[in-house]
Parts: structure tokens; sequence; C-alpha cells
């Protein structure tokens, strides 16, 4: 049996980009694999060096063509994967026909929990993170929580889940930044120098809500950037949210805003921004904290269901705020 994953076997309408153009990804045996591409009267498949039976490219009938990404390998979760076709495959997949290049293909699609599944198991690896959490947030706004977590308690979907994100880790880990926050307040903001004109705990307290950020309520030493994990999730779920989404409003501001340190230029600027625009910035900040600044139980928390679904419903109205604050900022590096 071929699998269709990927936003190709996602129901039309969960994604708000086209996905028509998207890549086709399957996951097929070794031998299905030599019988699939059989069909076609051009085969362009690159096969990684690194990962034998990993294939990406184009096949291709006459003028009809698709950019594949096939996974042929003899991997564990592949094989779980079969196995839960071969227990019950009404359960966990729905059969489907596609068309690829004028040819027909029957194909087992999972069922959206275990789609969602997939795209959770590889979601912290920085390899086009963008699409990928983008993704994920959408299919997480039409996901059922309480069905995601009754799937989780089949053995074979469960084992499936983990041996995917292991494999993901495995890939990608190198790849990913390593970042100590167990340092100095000025030693960790150090390294950010060179983009960052304001002082960054000033910007914090600009756009808080009522001028106390959250992460006060979360470090052991103030004096230290660690944020303690125990009292974190101490705090109610509102907090929670306000802390990343203060953290995130601030990266974006410094990273996509503020590109000089003139504040009747800056005032000027926010003053004809509008919602969407506060907004833009607040997500692309967002995209950045979750790839790059979290890590171990505290980002699985930012990833859970809940919490995607409120940080990307909402946001600051970081523009108002930061208007009125603009002359209480100090340069970096200033004393307050």
């Amino acid at each position: 049996m071929i699998f269709l994953i990927g936003s190709r076997a996602l129901p039309d309408n969960i994604l708000e980009r086209d996905i028509k153009n998207s890549d086709i990804d399957l996951i097929m045996s070794d031998s299905n694999y030599q019988d699939f591409i059989s069909q076609f009267k051009t085969v362009n498949l690159k096969e990684s060096s690194k990962y034998p039976g990993k294939y990406l490219g184009i096949v291709s009938n006459g003028n009809k063509f698709e950019q594949l990404e096939i996974d042929a390998t003899d991997n564990q979760s592949n094989h779980i994967l079969r196995k839960m076709y071969v227990r019950n495959y009404k359960k966990y997949f729905t059969i489907q026909n596609i068309s690829i290049c004028g040819i027909n293909f029957e194909v087992a699609v999972p069922k959206l929990e275990i789609s969602y599944l997939i795209k959770k198991s590889h979601i912290k690896c920085p390899v086009n993170f963008d699409k990928n959490y983008s993704d994920y947030v959408q299919i997480s706004k039409k996901i059922n929580k309480s069905n995601v977590e009754l799937f989780l308690q089949d053995e074979y979907v469960k084992e499936f889940y983990i041996e995917r994100y292991n494999e993901a880790k495995e890939r990608f880990e190198n790849k990913q930044k390593k970042i100590n926050f167990n340092v100095p307040n000025e030693k960790f903001f150090k390294k950010s120098e060179g983009f960052r004109i304001f002082d960054h705990d000033n910007l914090h307290v600009a756009i808080a809500r009522n001028g106390v950020p959250v992460y006060t309520k979360c470090k052991r030493d103030p004096n230290k950037a660690l944020i303690d994990n125990d009292m974190y999730f101490d705090l109610s779920f509102e907090d929670q949210a306000s802390m990343i989404m203060e953290e995130a409003t601030v990266i974006g501001i410094e990273r996509f805003f503020l590109d000089t340190d003139d504040l009747e230029v800056i005032k000027n600027r926010i003053k004809n921004m509008d919602a969407t625009d506060a907004e833009s910035i607040y997500k692309k900040g967002l995209y950045k904290f979750v790839r790059d600044l979290c890590k171990g139980d505290f980002q699985d928390h930012v990833l859970t269901i809940e919490m995607t679904n409120y940080i990307n419903s909402n946001y600051i109205p970081w523009h108002l705020y930061l208007h009125d604050a603009i002359h209480n900022l100090t340069k970096q590096g200033e004393l307050v």
C-alpha cells in the first residue's frame, strides 16, 4: 500500500494556502517504489546520500509533471504505519484515489488526527519551519483535542508518533540552535547587540498591559536570563499565554520593526500603523520565539493545541502601548 501524507493528504478546508502545487509526500515500501516509478515516462528522483530510501524530485508523463517526496526507507515508523493498515485500516485511514501525471493510484490517507501527529512529530525541526508551523497552527484550529488523546491511547498510534518524533530529532538535532539562558543578563544580551537598539527589558515594560511583564514572576534570579519552569507552570493559563505573547511581541518589535533610534520617527511610524501591521510583526516574533528560543518541556507546552490556538488567535496591541511609552525607552546599554 502507498500512504499519502503531508499537505496534500489534508481535507480542502484545513489550510489557507493553495496546496494544489505542493509536493506530493508518499510513504511506500521499496518494492512499491520500483513498481510506482515504472508507471512514468520520465523519472528524475534523487536518492538522499545520507538517508538511503528517501527520494526527492520530479516524475512526468508527457507535459504533465509532479514534484514528489518519497520515503521508501525501512525505518521503524514506516513498519508501524503498515501494521496500522493491516490491523484496522478503516480506523486509521481513508482509501482514496489520486491522479499523478494522469495516472490513478490508490492510497491510504491518514485520518486528520494522525496527520496532526505526523506534523507535530517534526514541528520542532528548523527546516521549513515557517511553513510547517503555519500548517500546524491551522490544523490545530480544526482538530478535536479529545480525539487526538483518544488516538494516542492506541498502542500503534502512540508508538508510531514516538518513532516519527525520534527519527526527526535524529535528522535535525544538529541544525537546531543551542541557547544557554542560565547566564547573567549582560552576557546573554551581548550576543544581540548588533540589531538591538533599545533595552530589551524596557520594551517589555512598555508593551506589558499593566506595565509589569509576566516574565518577572518566573525568575528566581532577576540577574539571569533563565526562566524557571516550575514558577512558569504555577501561573494561570492566561498568564502563561501573556508571557509567551509579551516575549514574542518584543522579539517582533526588535527584529522586524525598530531600525532607528529616532524616537519621533518611531512614534510617527507607529501612529500610521493599523492592527493588521501590529499583528503581522507579532506573528513574525512568535515564529522566531517558538523556533529558536523555546526548548524542552516549555517548547512542548507552547506547542499544545490549547496554547497554539490561543497565542495565534490573539495578540497584544503593542502599537497603542508603545506609542504612549516611547519616550520612556532607553538605548541598549544605557541605565534606566
